[in-house]
């Protein structure tokens, strides 16, 4: 049963501890070792929320460490990614720049107004970092693929207006259970 109610957390720091190895295989000859790894802990932020909510064991301590988890995680996906796409992403670097800017935006207005790290879970970015992971690994097998990342900036995009418009319209009384901006009007 203790494991059970400390697997989310376990899951969720595991994609903090593992970015340095990561690191470690970001180079041209390790690629297989880098999707497999990472391929194991976009797995991770799937698996933690929903074994939370399985097991009954959801708390504002996992949604945080999620969250964190979360923030260490992508970052240096994608700029491990970059680094072994170095001149298509030179070429191309307003295409990453943008989606990047957007996700943090709502963010440090969510902080202005909780005065506390948000932690907001909502399905739009949950659509948007599948299709950044999908961007990223076809851009690691193959190719960089512009056309896939504006896909991705566009979800993006939708998810940086309705957690923009959660935090100005919630204000401070922001629930982080919130999942999508119709579950505000719900009530």
């Amino acid at each position: 049963m203790k494991l059970k109610k400390n697997l989310p957390s376990l899951l969720s720091t595991s994609r903090i501890v593992f970015v340095p190895v990561l690191y470690n295989f970001a180079n041209d000859a390790s690629k297989g070792l880098f999707l497999l790894i990472a391929f194991g802990l976009f797995t991770t932020d799937v698996l933690d929320g929903y074994l939370a909510r399985r097991y009954k064991v959801v708390s504002k301590t996992g949604r945080k460490l999620d969250a964190i988890a979360d923030y260490v995680f992508y970052p240096s996906f994608i700029i491990l990614t970059l680094l072994l796409n170095k001149e298509e992403f030179i070429r191309n670097w307003y295409f990453v720049a943008f989606p990047t800017i957007i996700f943090f935006i709502p963010k440090i207005i969510g902080m202005y107004y909780l005065k506390k790290f948000p932690t907001l879970h909502l399905h739009t970015w949950r659509v948007a970092g599948f299709f950044l992971l999908l961007w990223l690994v076809v851009s690691i097998l193959f190719s960089f693929n512009v056309l896939m990342l504006l896909i991705t900036s566009l979800f993006c995009i939708i998810a940086f207006f309705e957690e923009t418009a959660i935090y100005l319209i919630l204000k401070e009384k922001t629930d982080e259970e919130v999942n999508s901006i119709f579950e505000v009007f719900k009530d």
